[in-house]
């Protein structure tokens, strides 16, 4: 959403017109800038509420990575373990939705 000005283009001969030129131009940077922080700001709280509805289907499903990285042999077991249990079982997983 940039912001412009409505006046026409300032004549080199007018300074004053054109400091403000000059100033509206540094805001309108300022203000798109600002803006686009915000933007990300608002996503990343629409995705934790996106995910949030989901917490409990969340907690549970890494609980159950855990119990199954216990069960074969701890943290330094070899990732393919995993992915062979997983499936397995014929889990979705979040990059499959």
């Amino acid at each position: 959403m940039p912001i412009n000005c409505q006046c026409n283009d300032p004549s080199p001969s007018n300074g004053a017109l054109m400091l403000t030129q000059n100033k509206i131009d540094l805001m309108n940077h300022r203000m798109n800038k600002h803006l686009k922080k915000t933007g990300n700001f608002v996503h990343g709280i629409q995705e934790h509420v996106r995910i949030g509805s989901k917490i409990s289907e969340t907690v549970k499903g890494k609980l159950r990575l855990g119990a199954r990285i216990l069960q074969l042999g701890g943290v330094s077991i070899p990732l393919r373990k995993i992915k062979r249990a997983n499936q397995s079982e014929n889990v979705k997983n979040p990059s499959q939705k």
